[in-house]
């Protein structure tokens, strides 16, 4: 298991709408992830596939570019075999079922995690709306500001403050380059978090819409300043 590259986990269950696909993409129901391998390959029983990736090993440029490969291939190159006729080779012998030998109290432990983990898992409180950038782009508005905005909004919602975020740029303009942080969090944020959550109807739709224009506009300062390496 620590040899393998990846980790393959075939879900039971089927995915109908975006909440439930990204339910299935960020856990699941815990019990067939392994989150110690640098990504997770989902597949569910309807055929919706996806990656969770753990960021710690390397960038994330990697895993999109091992992503764009394999949709290329796809669309490129469908079929695996043209041969009218499937190999009569014997795979079986390269799966393997690993069997864990779990004392009591391991076993009661990995009970007890499952049950902290089944909780938040099955938490219904939140739906997925898909906007998509170009909606946003045409509003003459940066997609990743609004992202960022929604962050500090949800944040303060729950929690009753906002915080200091991390965005990643790309520096691949430069020889060698990686990436960059973008720091989101600014005074605009907050204000507009503010108006938006704390003080709602304080503010009219013309206002907000200022505010939210003026988060944009800083937004894409910053990105243009972190992708050229300078300083703000």
């Amino acid at each position: 298991m620590d040899s393998a590259i990846f980790c393959l986990c075939l879900e039971d269950n089927r995915v109908e709408n975006e909440t439930e696909l990204t339910h299935a993409m960020l856990h699941g129901d815990g019990v067939n992830r392994w989150f110690d391998k640098s990504f997770r390959l989902i597949i569910t029983n309807n055929e919706v596939s996806g990656i969770n990736f753990e960021h710690s090993w390397g960038d994330g440029v990697a895993v999109l570019r091992f992503l764009e490969e394999i949709f290329n291939d796809s669309t490129e190159n469908p079929a695996i075999s043209l041969k009218p006729v499937p190999s009569s080779a014997d795979t079986s012998a390269a799966v393997r079922k690993l069997e864990f030998k779990l004392s009591e109290s391991v076993k009661a432990m990995v009970s007890a995690a499952k049950r902290v983990k089944e909780n938040p898992c099955k938490s219904d409180n939140w739906r997925i709306t898909i906007i998509g950038k170009n909606l946003i782009m045409e509003q003459n508005l940066s997609p990743g500001a609004i992202v960022q905005l929604g962050f500090q909004m949800t944040f303060l919602h729950q929690h009753g403050k906002t915080v200091p975020t991390y965005e990643s740029c790309s520096t691949a303009a430069f020889k060698h380059g990686r990436t960059e942080t973008i720091h989101p969090a600014t005074p605009p944020t907050k204000q507009c978090s503010t108006a938006f959550v704390s003080e709602r109807g304080e503010y009219s739709s013309e206002e907000l819409k200022k505010m939210v224009y003026s988060c944009s506009k800083l937004h894409r300062k910053l990105l243009i300043k972190a992708a050229l390496g300078e300083l703000l």
